[in-house]
């Protein structure tokens, strides 16, 4: 009996080797891992800061888009604005270009006429 508790303590003994060795391993594992976590750790604390702001840079534009077009709607109304106006400017400078045309057609007549009545 003594010989088979020996056995086992000398079994148990060598199972608490191979535990101790083992914790060993995994302790050296985790600290090989640590400095990684930390890395990515800090990786992801930049990626969330550059998240933030690229939500606020593209806040920004949509702000700003939003004035661009608010400019435009203003631009095509003043435009529509100065077609009508432009609408109702060329008929009369159809009549002023006919105008002309007469007063110089007469200008002329009355040049020829002074011209019969000088020779």
């Amino acid at each position: 009996e003594r010989s088979d508790l020996e056995s086992r303590l000398q079994e148990a003994e060598a199972e608490r080797s191979d535990i101790e060795s083992r914790l060993k391993e995994a302790e050296a594992g985790l600290s090989g891992i640590t400095p990684r976590l930390t890395e990515a750790e800090a990786e992801l604390s930049d990626f969330r800061l550059r998240l933030k702001e690229a939500e606020v840079e593209r806040s920004d534009l949509e702000s700003r888009l939003q004035e661009a077009e608010a400019e435009r709607s203003d631009i095509e109304s003043r435009l529509k604005e100065a077609e009508a106006g432009l609408s109702g400017i060329t008929p009369r400078l159809t009549e002023a270009e006919a105008e002309l045309s007469d007063f110089r057609l007469r200008l002329k007549e009355a040049e020829v006429e002074r011209s019969d009545l000088e020779s």
